[in-house]
């Protein structure tokens, strides 16, 4: 009988152990969906590049991605957790790039028209800078990209007051 006491503690004790061990890897596990995604920024989306020196700010960033771009996905965490806050205040707004499923989007001609050069912008992931409702420089390229918001960051960047 003593024998059978201590097996049930030590059966009732793995129990334990193991519902706690379980919630612990559930917790973990739920908590790794906690990552930025491009929804989190839905009204600050821009339609149409034509549309992207008619925000309110005096100076601010536009983000050309593209969701099943490669590079576009490699500093997307980076991108957003700026975009979220950063030490310069900027505000960033997106444009996502025209897909296959979205009509509207492939029917305006002047969604995917570099605004300096006015030729089809094929570049993603591209970082364009606006001040006082004037393009005043792209950044294309992951590197590119991740290299601008470090200078910005670090005050270095010379087109922001």
């Amino acid at each position: 009988m003593y024998k059978e006491k201590i097996t049930f503690k030590k059966q009732r004790f793995t129990k334990v152990i193991i519902v706690f061990v379980l919630s612990l890897f559930i917790m973990t596990l739920s908590g790794c969906n906690s990552k930025l995604d491009y929804d989190d920024f839905s009204n600050d989306h821009i339609i149409g590049m034509d549309n992207i020196i008619e925000q309110s700010d005096s100076q601010y960033l536009v983000y050309y991605y593209g969701s099943n771009c490669g590079p576009c996905k490699t500093i997307k965490d980076q991108v957003l957790a700026f975009a979220l806050e950063n030490d310069a205040g900027m505000k960033v707004y997106f444009i996502e790039s025209a897909s296959d499923t979205d009509s509207n989007i492939i029917n305006d001609p002047s969604y995917i028209i570099d605004p300096i050069t006015e030729l089809p912008m094929t570049g993603t992931p591209t970082m364009i800078t606006i001040v006082n409702r004037r393009v005043m420089d792209l950044n294309v390229g992951p590197t590119v990209v991740i290299d601008l918001l470090e200078k910005i960051e670090a005050g270095s960047y010379g087109f922001f007051d």
